[in-house]
């Protein structure tokens, strides 16, 4: 795991966690943004970097034995309004928007409570089982379904979840310059930056790899 990058005479020197030093023309930082600002250590850099901000979030997954047509409504989700009695913030039907993610057309959910959540304090406290229990309440409230699930997956990001406000594309095209000016060759990757969908993160690497090889041409 990078620990450091520093700038040298013929490119880059990057630190390993492992005490390995090694020596690069490019450096592609595919990480957090808070990651990335460690590494780089540089307070020039810490106006903008202290402007991308992450939360906190926990993701349940529930898997049915029962085919997704039974689910009766169009659409791939929803996202709870305000005034209603669900926990969650939102909920995803995995098997219906992609349906690579299900054997056998069988029906898969995704349910997810931000840090933004009235209820998140008391929900990250539950045990996995707990926020399971949580999540089948919601589901059933929601859509109905009565059949008991035949899995559960619980994930909670902590502070891992990009947070966009307004001025977020204005703060990292700042940032893309300042790294231009003092560290030509260092990219910047990932969903810090450039958007958290399956589809943002493919084109961003692609971008990244042509970013790379448009710079090594030139040099």
């Amino acid at each position: 795991m990078a620990q450091k990058v520093e700038k040298t005479a013929n490119g880059y020197e990057v630190l390993l966690t492992d005490g390995i030093k090694l020596e690069a023309d490019y450096v592609v930082l595919s990480t957090l943004a808070s990651a990335a600002q460690s590494i780089l250590q540089d307070p020039r850099l810490d106006e903008n970097f202290d402007q991308l901000i992450t939360k906190s979030l926990i993701s349940v997954y529930v898997g049915f034995d029962i085919k997704d047509s039974e689910l009766a409504y169009d659409g791939t989700g929803f996202i709870t309004t305000e005034g209603t009695d669900l926990k969650c913030d939102a909920c995803t039907w995995t098997s219906r928007k992609w349906e690579h993610t299900s054997k056998n057309d069988r029906l898969l959910m995704r349910l997810f409570y931000k840090s933004s959540n009235p209820n998140y304090e008391r929900l990250i406290q539950l045990s996995d089982d707990e926020l399971g229990q949580v999540a089948l309440r919601d589901i059933r409230q929601s859509l109905g379904i009565t059949a008991e699930p035949v899995s559960c997956e619980v994930t909670k990001w902590h502070d891992n979840m990009p947070n966009y406000h307004l001025q977020h594309r204005q703060v990292v095209e700042s940032l893309e310059q300042q790294l231009d000016t003092y560290y030509p060759g260092v990219i910047l990757a990932g969903c810090s930056y450039y958007g958290v969908g399956i589809p943002d993160c493919i084109a961003n690497g692609e971008q990244s790899a042509r970013l790379v090889m448009e710079q090594a041409s030139k040099s």
